[in-house]
C-alpha cells in the first residue's frame, strides 16, 4: 500500500501478491486500521477476480476467501491443500509424494484412534441411557483433532476427546430435558463431586453423573500421580462455574428473561465451555503445565476469553433461529437485537465484527505472551480454529452433516498417489 493507504497499482494484475496480502491481514492486532483496510480491499477485489481466473488458481482463491489459512484446523487444510498443490504446474513432485506420505500415515493412526473412542463410548452404560442427548464421540475426536494433530500428542488427545464426548450431554441435559425443580438438586450434587450423593437423584440425572464423574477418574488415573488430583481439580473448579452458568440460564429461559448483551456474555462465556476444554487441553498435554500455568488459566485470561467469545457468538449467530424456535435461553443475536432495536441481520454483522475483533486480540496475546509457552497458547488457537471449521455455516456439532464431509476426508477416504 502506497503512502495514502490505497493498494498500489501493481498489485491490480498480480492474484499471488493479492492472495498474500489477504491471508497476512488476518494476523492483524487491535486498532490496526491499515490491516483492517487491506483485509477490506483484498477480499473485494479477489471476489470481483475469481469469476475470470483459470484453475487451480481460482481455486486457490476460492478455497482462502472461504476461510484464510491461518483460522483453518490445520490437519484438514493439509488434507484439501495437496490436491490443490498437486495441479500447481509448479509442484515439487518429491515434496508432494511425502506431504501424501505423512498424511497416510498419520490417518492410519487417527482411524485407530477414533475406532478407540467410539468403542469406549458405545461400551459405557450411563450415555446409552441419556436419550435426550447428543451421541458425538466421532465428532468429538474431531475437534481434539484439531486441537492437536501431531502424531505425538496421542495420549492427549484422546483424553480430550473423550472429556468433550462427555460434556456434550451436561450440556442438554439442561437444555433439552431438565426442570428447574429437578435440576436444582442436580446442579448441587455435580458441584461437590462426590459419587455417593448421586443417589439422591433421579435416574437420569443420575446416569449422567455417573458418566462425568467416571471420565473425570479416567483422566485423573492417566496423567503422572503427583500432579493427577491437583491438575483435574483446576479443571472441575472450572466446570463448576459452568453448572452455576446454566443454573442462571435456566432461570432466564423460564422466566424468558432477556438480558443486554455484556451481562449474557458474563454468562455464556462460560456455559460455551470453552475455558474449561482449553483447561483440560493444557491438563491432558502435561508438557510445561507448571503451577503458574494453571493458576493463569483459572483466572480467565484474555486470550481464553476471547476463544470463547469466538465460540459462543459463531454458535449463537449460526444457531440463531434453532435455538429461537425451541424457545431456549436467548441468543446474543437476540440480546442485541432487543437491546439497540434491530434487525436480526444488523445485530449478526455486529456480531461478527466481534468475533474479527476477538481474532485480532488473540493475535496479539499469542504474539507478546512470553510467560506462558507458545506449545500451549497454541492450543488455544487451535480450539478457536475449530470454531471456524464447525460452526461458520451452521451448528456443525449439532447438525452433523456438514461435518461428515470433512470427518471423512481425514478418517475414511483414502489419498490418492
Amino acid at each position: 500500500m502506497d503512502n495514502q493507504e490505497n493498494l498500489k497499482d501493481t498489485l491490480f494484475s498480480d492474484v499471488h501478491a493479492l492472495l498474500a496480502l489477504y491471508e497476512a491481514s488476518h494476523l492483524g492486532m487491535p486498532n490496526e486500521k491499515f490491516q483492517k483496510d487491506a483485509q477490506k480491499k483484498t477480499i473485494d477485489l479477489l471476489k470481483s477476480m475469481v469469476g475470470n481466473l483459470e484453475k487451480p488458481l481460482a481455486d486457490k482463491v476460492n478455497h482462502a476467501l472461504e476461510t484464510p489459512s491461518f483460522r483453518r484446523m490445520k490437519i484438514l487444510e493439509a488434507r484439501l491443500y495437496i490436491p490443490l498443490y498437486q495441479e500447481d504446474k509448479e509442484c515439487n513432485e518429491e515434496l508432494l509424494e511425502l506431504a501424501k506420505l505423512s498424511f497416510y500415515l498419520l490417518q492410519r493412526l487417527y482411524r485407530e484412534e477414533v475406532r478407540e473412542i467410539c468403542e469406549w463410548y458405545h461400551g459405557l452404560k450411563s450415555p446409552r441411557k441419556l436419550f435426550y442427548a447428543r451421541h458425538r464421540p466421532a465428532e468429538a475426536y474431531f475437534w481434539a483433532l484439531g486441537v492437536y494433530y501431531e502424531p505425538q500428542y496421542a495420549k492427549a488427545r484422546k483424553l480430550l476427546a473423550k472429556f468433550i464426548a462427555t460434556i456434550t450431554p451436561y450440556d442438554d441435559t439442561f437444555d433439552n430435558y431438565g426442570i428447574w425443580e429437578e435440576l436444582q438438586p442436580f446442579a448441587d450434587v455435580m458441584q461437590r463431586w462426590d459419587m455417593k450423593d448421586i443417589e439422591q437423584l433421579g435416574e437420569c440425572y443420575k446416569d449422567y453423573a455417573r458418566f462425568m464423574f467416571g471420565t473425570m477418574i479416567e483422566i485423573e488415573n492417566a496423567l503422572p500421580r503427583d500432579i493427577s488430583t491437583r491438575n483435574v481439580n483446576f479443571i472441575k473448579n472450572i466446570i463448576n462455574e459452568v453448572c452455576k452458568g446454566y443454573v442462571t440460564e435456566i432461570i432466564w429461559r423460564d422466566n424468558t428473561y432477556i438480558p443486554p448483551l455484556d451481562e449474557h456474555l458474563k454468562v455464556t462465556l462460560i456455559t460455551c465451555f470453552y475455558w474449561a476444554i482449553n483447561c483440560t487441553a493444557f491438563v491432558v498435554f502435561e508438557e510445561n503445565v507448571t503451577d503458574e500455568v494453571l493458576e493463569w488459566m483459572s483466572k480467565f485470561p484474555q486470550i481464553v476469553k476471547d476463544s470463547c467469545i469466538v465460540s459462543r457468538l459463531m454458535d449463537d449467530i449460526v444457531a440463531h433461529e434453532f435455538e429461537t424456535e425451541r424457545n431456549n435461553v436467548a441468543t446474543a443475536v437476540t440480546c442485541y437485537m432487543k437491546e439497540y432495536g434491530t434487525t436480526k441481520e444488523v445485530a449478526s454483522e455486529a456480531l461478527w465484527d466481534i468475533v474479527e475483533n476477538a481474532w485480532n486480540d488473540m493475535n496479539k496475546e499469542y504474539l507478546t505472551m512470553t510467560a506462558i509457552p507458545a506449545t500451549l497458547l497454541i492450543r488455544v488457537i487451535n480450539l478457536a480454529r475449530m470454531m471456524e471449521t464447525m460452526y461458520k455455516e451452521i451448528d456443525g456439532y449439532t447438525d452433523s452433516a456438514i461435518l461428515k464431509k470433512r470427518i471423512s476426508l481425514l478418517l475414511q477416504e483414502p489419498i490418492a498417489f
